[in-house]
């Protein structure tokens, strides 16, 4: 889960853009600079199949979660370990209506290259910009969410796994249990999303302080 193809590509594109604004054509470098830059930020995020592997992340815990929790059911009967089969039910129903809703917004904001009027169309720029960020907006959306599910769900899904194994809760408490679950698996996943959930704020709250450069 990349957002940029190369760290280092991307340092050298702030650098072109900071040095852009110091040379004597200063205005037309640095319109050109941002320009390449925000076409490399677009291809990368066309490159990427982050729906794909996030509802394949979703897959891999609800399917397991799923399954436990019916099993739980068949040897049981009706009991507390059913709760996360309903609490995953309404997750999945609200992560898709979330995602629906995230990417018809973006749809307004599409632009087309040939709109572009002139060698330097700033108005143009802002557009393509600001469609790169609300772009970038769907895919934090996408991550936040998915971040949510494993905070809450990996954890359960151990729970699960540990008292259909052993045929009782561990810690003979729930409350216990679920909290040295999430210290065990919820706190790792917290900071293996952050990684890339604050990588692309970085870029999204550059892009947008250089596009107001640009007036």
């Amino acid at each position: 889960m990349d957002l940029i193809h190369r760290k280092e590509k991307y340092n050298e594109y702030l650098k072109k853009i900071e040095k852009a604004r110091s040379d004597d054509e200063g205005d037309y470098k640095y319109y050109e600079a941002l320009e390449e830059r925000s076409e490399l930020i677009l291809k990368e995020l066309k490159s990427q199949n982050d729906k794909v592997e996030m509802n394949w992340a979703i897959a891999v815990t609800a399917i397991p979660v799923f399954i436990l929790s019916i099993l739980s059911y068949i040897k049981l009967g009706f009991n507390f370990m059913l709760v996360p089969l309903a609490l995953l039910i309404l997750f999945l129903v609200y992560y898709r209506i979330k995602m629906i809703n995230a990417t018809k917004s973006i749809k307004a904001f599409r632009i087309d290259n040939r709109d572009k009027v002139s060698e330097r169309d700033v108005i143009w720029l802002k557009k393509k910009i600001e469609y790169i960020i609300h772009g970038m907006e769907v895919k934090l959306t996408r991550f936040r969410s998915v971040k949510v599910f494993y905070l809450l769900f990996f954890p359960i899904f151990l729970i699960l796994l540990t008292e259909n194994i052993f045929d009782r809760t561990p810690f003979d408490n729930i409350f216990i249990c679920f909290f040295v679950a999430f210290l065990v698996g919820g706190l790792f996943w917290h900071y293996f999303f952050n990684a890339e959930i604050e990588e692309l704020e970085d870029v999204q709250d550059d892009l947008l302080r250089k596009m107001k450069l640009l007036d």
